[in-house]
């Protein structure tokens, strides 16, 4: 490795905590260098010398990749090497922590009654459809293929 040479993580720092599937900015510094980097990942709870590819390809001059963080909860260091001297690499100083993702609220959805179609007297399946609080119910009689009534309720 030439002395004039560097490689150096930036992003994130140590300690912080991402959910499952949030983008991760992982950023770095590079000096004397041109061609790609790869950026790899390390589960600690596993084999400590087992590194597995999450990008590859990325030109070092670039300074900065988004990954979705898609990997088990858990705690993990990422390493950055030139892939065209792998003497030239850095590790991060610190864990950071994978967690389980946020759950979201959900937005309830009224549904209001269903409309009720009547062909001589006999119901025909109702349809429903959905629509905010307090909408009337409509109600429309059909005769052959025309709609020969409809109330409001």
């Amino acid at each position: 490795m030439d002395s004039t040479q560097l490689l150096e993580t930036t992003n994130p720092v140590g300690g912080q905590g991402f959910p499952i599937g949030t983008p991760v900015s992982i950023g770095w510094n590079s000096k004397g260098l041109t061609g790609t980097a790869k950026i790899e990942i390390n589960a600690l709870f596993g084999n400590p010398f087992l590194w597995e590819t999450i990008a590859s390809g990325i030109p070092v001059e670039a300074g900065s990749y988004q990954w979705g963080a898609l990997v088990l909860p858990g705690n993990y260091r990422l390493r950055i090497t030139s892939e065209l001297d792998s003497s030239v690499m850095d590790i991060m100083r610190d864990n950071i922590v994978i967690t389980e993702p946020i759950a979201r609220p959900t937005t309830p959805t009224s549904t209001v009654p269903a409309i009720e179609y009547h062909y001589s007297g006999t119901p025909i399946t109702p349809l429903s459809r959905t629509a905010g609080p307090g909408s009337p119910r409509v109600e429309e009689s059909l005769c052959g293929s025309e709609i020969r009534g409809r109330s409001i309720h």
